[in-house]
């Protein structure tokens, strides 16, 4: 056992790797095992001399293991996969950099080792540990920890070179050191200045490569639910991972439409939320919001509704609302979904230090923003059964009827003749829905080789080429808002995959959508669907998820659960729940099948308790049936001698008899066939005592003589 200098220069390297990725992803227990097993291995207690052929089979093998990890095992909780490679897959590749990294520098036996491909190895999984969108904080994080890389990648060549066994050490002198320290103060000065520089340039750089995938309009691709939306945004979110899990709900209903970000702006090409109502949300008092929904300690309850005050705590009651339990996978910016009509909004949402300061902001119909949301953080919508009409005054309607500064002549032509004989906002809902489904294909696709100086919107109005649901709605606005109808744009998700197994819903990346929701002075905002059915998300059947599939992520699920609450220190009441669930929910105990189920499942349990205390506490066996039963094999043992062997499904009479047949000729064989005889009628029928059982191995003794 000997610690090596190039081992101990590799430890801190591969440790900052390891930091990086637990800091960026999230997840800690990757990156505590490593560091953990490099620490174990740096005495060279496990070292082996491989060949290349076998270091070239174990990396192939650790390659397939963490591809299939990637796809079956990965955690749910990963930043937004928005970046070049999903986060989940740039997960696994990093952590098979590190692994590899482990195996080349501690294993293998020193002249096996290739400081270049270590290096290497470490560049990937850096790369791969910063593939996402970064906050400021997390900015700052990786810049130092990739100086420290650089700065160890530094040292770790140099003690690498030192300790090559086949080279002679060269002298030191004082000058190479201070030229050696220069050049890394140097090299990380560029790096930190190049590093700003990229970040400042990014906008820039983004356009770039907008413009090189997309053509000559870069900005029809801005992704994500923030405060500006192109026409392009929901198509790259649900292109991007479009079966990775956004949302996971809880409710006795179909969620069906979650609303993310509502837009009353259109200048032509972007979506703003400039000249929206914009409210802050009303916390209840804490009694009353207590004992109105059973919150937790930690929750506090908001009123997200479209009133600016919410009524009287002692005028509600519980059971006029039905919840919706959020659990959101991907952290979408700022984001919290709610439902149209949503009244109240349960979260743990304050801004820590901030005393008391509200964490989340409210607009019209329970649109909802908080940047103090914590991270795989739940929250829960309560929806009235009854919702009461809001009230839209004239002084709330111009953002709600707001144009673009140009709309064609020909586009308001064609909103004069689609809204012919309609009086009402509800006909006029109506027929926009129907002009589009009816003359118009759905299809995920980017608009491309539109003529010079077009209007996308009168484009795609006027020549009707296939088109995404993006389209659909912000042309209904547009129309609807012609024909005096106020309307607003709506971007979120639509939640009707139910997983069976876990009994609640998901929203995939696949599922994000945007709709119209428009006033009807009779029944207020009226959600619009003008997209046609092909194009709605949950109307295609084909696209659930596998029984395997529904069974692994609730299993998923459930254990983010359990690990939520061991955190919260809510182990207990959790567990409890799900008991609650799995006996009314998934059995429906209340139903005949359902109790019929649980009388067997109870009735399995007592008889396997049953059993088992039979096995702890065995009944002794009666000492006169031993005896026999030893007789009996000692008397087999005998004939066996003769070869003749009792049969597994042989009595003892059909025994004698075949032994009476083959020992006409012998009297002994004549005589232990009256022997087994005897002993079946004295163990099953006859009255068993010690003389018995006495007499019976006398007559053996005196056979075997």
């Amino acid at each position: 056992m000997r610690i090596t200098s190039d081992r101990v220069a590799a430890f801190p390297l591969i440790a900052v790797e390891a930091a990086a990725l637990a800091l960026m992803s999230r997840h800690f227990a990757f990156a505590a095992c490593a560091a953990a097993a490099a620490l174990i291995l740096l005495p060279g207690w496990f070292e082996f001399r491989l060949t290349r052929v076998q270091v070239q089979t174990l990396a192939l093998i650790l390659a397939v293991a963490f591809a299939v990890k990637s796809r079956v095992v990965s955690p749910a909780h990963f930043p937004s996969a928005r970046a070049f490679l999903p986060y989940a897959y740039g997960y696994a590749v990093a952590q098979f950099c590190i692994i590899l990294q482990l195996v080349l520098c501690f294993v293998l036996a020193r002249t096996r080792r290739q400081p270049g491909l270590v290096l290497l190895l470490g560049v990937l999984a850096m790369i791969y540990a910063g593939n996402k969108y970064t906050v400021s904080e997390e900015r700052e994080i990786y810049r130092f920890a990739s100086l420290a890389f650089m700065a160890l990648s530094g040292i770790y060549l140099t003690t690498c070179a030192q300790s090559r066994p086949e080279e002679p050490a060269r002298p030191r002198t004082a000058g190479r050191a201070y030229f050696a320290s220069a050049a890394v103060v140097l090299a990380a000065l560029t790096a930190w200045e190049t590093g700003s520089f990229l970040i400042a340039a990014e906008p820039y750089a983004t356009r770039f490569l907008g413009r090189l995938q997309f053509g000559p309009e870069p900005e029809k691709w801005t992704a994500g639910f923030s405060s500006q939306s192109a026409l392009e945004s929901i198509r790259h979110w649900k292109r991007s991972d479009e079966n990775g899990i956004a949302l996971r709900v809880v409710s006795p209903r179909p969620p069906g439409y979650l609303r993310g970000r509502m837009f009353t702006s259109f200048d032509g090409r972007y979506w703003t939320t400039e000249g929206s109502p914009v409210k802050d949300s009303y916390e209840m008092p804490v009694q009353a919001a207590r004992d109105l929904f059973s919150l937790s300690p930690e929750e506090d309850l908001f009123y997200i509704g479209e009133t600016p005050r919410p009524p009287a705590g002692r005028n509600l009651k519980p059971e006029e609302y039905w919840e919706i339990e959020i659990h959101p996978i991907q952290p979408i910016e700022d984001v919290l979904f709610t439902s149209l009509g949503a009244r109240f909004l349960a979260a743990q949402l304050r801004i820590p230090g901030a005393g008391g300061q509200k964490a989340i902001t409210a607009g019209p119909g329970g649109a909802a923003s908080s940047t103090a949301l914590p991270r795989d953080a739940k929250y829960r919508l309560f929806v009235p059964e009854r919702p009461s009409i809001p009230i839209l005054t004239e002084a709330d309607r111009p953002p709600y009827l707001s144009l673009p500064r140009r709309v064609d002549s020909r586009v308001v032509d064609l909103s004069r003749e689609i809204f012919r004989g309609c009086g009402t906002p509800r006909e006029k809902m109506q027929a926009v829905e129907r002009f589009f489904r009816m003359n118009f294909t759905y299809e995920l696709a980017f608009l491309t080789h539109l003529p010079p100086r077009t209007n996308l919107l009168t484009y795609f109005l006027l020549e009707r080429p296939g088109a995404h649901c993006e389209y659909f709605a912000t042309a209904s606005v547009v129309l609807l808002r012609l024909a005096g109808v106020p309307c607003r744009y709506i971007t979120g998700f639509v939640c009707e995959e139910k997983n069976f197994y876990g009994n609640y819903w998901i929203a995939r990346n696949r599922d994000a959508h945007a709709w119209v929701e428009a006033w009807d002075d009779e029944r207020g905002w009226v959600i619009v669907e003008s997209t046609p059915p092909e194009g709605i998300p949950g109307r295609s059947k084909s696209l659930e998820s596998s029984r395997t599939g529904q069974v692994w992520d609730a299993i998923k699920f459930y254990l983010s659960k359990t690990k939520a609450a061991i955190q919260a220190g809510k182990l207990k009441r959790y567990l409890l729940d799900l008991l609650d669930a799995l006996i009314w929910k998934t059995l429906y105990f209340r139903t005949a099948p359902g109790f019929l189920a649980a009388v067997a499942l109870l009735a399995a349990a007592v008889l396997y308790l049953i059993r088992l205390r039979r096995r702890r506490h065995p009944i002794p066996p009666d000492p006169l049936i031993a005896a026999l039963h030893r007789h009996l094999r000692a008397m087999d043992r005998r004939m066996g001698r003769h070869n003749l062997h009792r049969k597994p499904c042989e009595t003892l009479h059909q025994f004698a008899a075949r032994i009476a047949a083959a020992g006409q000729e012998d009297q002994r064989l004549g005589q232990v066939a009256g022997w087994y005889q005897r002993y079946a009628v004295l163990r099953y029928g006859g009255e068993l005592n010690a003389e018995s059982v006495r007499q019976l191995k006398e007559s053996m003794l005196h056979q075997q003589r």
